[in-house]
């Protein structure tokens, strides 16, 4: 298992890569003996259904408050 504090950045990394499935690793060197700790995550279909609904609300959020500056997501790249 994973602290849950790290899932739902595991979970938004295979909702944007399209997996099934993430190798999470997380090293402490305070852990002498297994230092690495590693788990595969499988995906979560609830998070997936957030994410379906939330990333394009922040989206059109994000668009609307840069539009209120004069400034176009994307424009910094031209």
């Amino acid at each position: 298992a994973i602290k849950s504090a790290y899932m739902a950045q595991v979970q938004f990394s295979m909702w944007v890569t399209g997996r099934d499935a993430w190798y999470f690793a997380n090293y402490d060197p305070r852990m002498k003996r297994e230092g690495i700790h590693h788990v595969v995550v499988e995906h979560d279909d609830n998070y997936m259904s957030l994410f379906n609904e939330m990333v394009p609300e922040f989206i059109e959020k994000m668009d609307e408050a840069l539009k209120e500056i004069g400034f176009t997501f994307g424009e910094q790249w031209r």
